[in-house]
């Protein structure tokens, strides 16, 4: 992906397949990356050194020749770097990481003092950076781009205000119903070899002592099971063994029939799942899980950043650059209403407990209203659509940093509950 006002110079998650020594690399994330082509030659690559090393040693076992030692510059996450761009032009950039499993970044970067863009790509940590107060700072003004992954917003049409369970949450519902009526037999769930570490996290916590790493994903992930003898030996009963890879019906068929193994394909594409019917002939099951971006993610990020215009990340495995008018509503701030109309119904209204605990502060409303007519799209032939306008901030008036961090951090833990039910949203 590739910021439209830089040109080429900075390109986010993907590798060019020419070199040029003025380009700049910010990997993010690492989903996806053993389905990209890497070049001959790298150019220079920003991320943190947890991203770097497993880059490092997924091209020692692919034998890619094209990465050097001088190519990496590590970014410090919660702290600031300075890149040059060109000649007396140079971007001051903040790094957030995810205290999760898969350690994805989030960029903001800085122009002339003004914060320019932000660059989210697949972090879904926001609690950690709420906690940070030069995030907090740093977004307090609003932001002038929002690249975001769309992938998992829903159309217009088919937008419900009250969503399902979150995406790991459903998927390790179902595997935990699955292993429960398969009772006493050996499971084999099979996904990608990135991007996942944080659902193979969660998967290892809900089955102690049951989950066993194979192939190259024990060479990714730090798990103390993974290299037990005595685990490997034998496909023991009850064991959950993850493997890098997908396996077809008729090989899942054909261990069903030698072992007795019970085979899962964990896919992000939606169209290829299938309804979990259980029975005790049932060998093969097909769960949907992505470590995208879903829309409670989403909206929150909107709603804390304030955006002028958001754009979706555009890249070979997402074309969705268009957001959907819901996502835009969700943060169009306050109306403004009549004051005396306003005061007069707060009168006659009876006075009503609130159903949850309401967090107050200094919220101003935006009293500029004339906003860019061309919508927060990439550019004009994107776009369907010449009213959307600009998205208006919203919780403004937050100049304290400790005030902003105090309102940001209980909107999180609030909207957290109304979601999941408890604080903070965790398994």
């Amino acid at each position: 992906m590739k910021l439209k006002d830089l040109n080429d110079l900075i390109i986010f998650d993907a590798f060019p397949l020419t070199y040029d020594p003025k380009q700049k690399i910010i990997l993010t994330h690492l989903l996806h990356l053993e389905e990209q082509t890497l070049p001959q030659k790298l150019c220079t690559i920003y991320t943190t050194r947890n991203l770097a090393e497993k880059f490092k040693k997924y091209c020692e076992i692919t034998n890619y020749k094209g990465l050097f030692s001088d190519n990496f510059c590590y970014l410090e996450p919660y702290n600031f770097t300075d890149i040059v761009i060109e000649k007396r032009h140079t971007l001051q950039m903040f790094t957030c990481e995810s205290q999760d499993a898969d350690h994805n970044l989030m960029i903001l970067i800085r122009e002339n003092g003004k914060l320019k863009y932000i660059y989210a790509g697949n972090f879904l940590d926001t609690r950690t950076a709420l906690l940070n107060d030069d995030f907090a700072k740093w977004i307090s003004q609003g932001v002038e781009k929002l690249y975001v992954n769309l992938k998992h917003a829903p159309d217009d049409q088919l937008y419900k205000s009250v969503q399902k369970l979150p995406l790991l949450a459903q998927c390790l519902k179902e595997i935990d119903t699955i292993v429960k009526y398969h009772e006493g037999r050996t499971f084999a769930i099979y996904l990608k070899l990135f991007g996942y570490e944080n659902f193979i996290d969660k998967l290892c916590n809900r089955f102690l002592k049951r989950v066993v790493l194979l192939s190259n994903l024990s060479k990714f992930i730090d798990y103390s099971e993974k290299g037990a003898d005595d685990l490997l030996a034998k496909l023991d009963v009850g064991r959950i063994f993850v493997t890098d890879g997908v396996i077809s019906e008729e090989k899942a068929k054909m261990n069903f029939e030698k072992h007795g193994n019970i085979s899962i394909n964990i896919s992000a594409d939606v169209a290829y799942c299938l309804p979990i019917a259980l029975n005790e002939d049932n060998y093969f099951y097909k769960l949907c899980y992505s470590p995208e971006p879903d829309i409670y993610d989403l909206q929150l990020l909107v709603c804390l950043c304030k955006p002028k215009r958001i754009y979706g990340i555009v890249d070979r495995f997402n074309m969705k650059s268009k957001p959907p008018k819901h996502l835009i509503e969700y943060c169009k701030g306050i109306a403004k209403v009549d004051t005396k109309v306003h005061q007069q119904q707060q009168s006659n209204a009876k006075p009503e407990k609130p159903a949850l605990p309401v967090v107050l502060g200094p919220i101003t409303y935006n009293q500029n209203q004339q906003g860019a007519q061309g919508g927060p799209f990439l550019d004009d032939c994107e776009s369907d659509e010449d009213d959307s306008g600009n998205i208006n901030n919203c919780f403004n008036g937050f100049r304290n940093t400790g005030q902003e961090k105090l309102f940001y951090t209980s909107f999180f833990y609030l909207t957290s509950f109304i979601r999941y039910g408890t604080a903070g949203g965790d398994e």
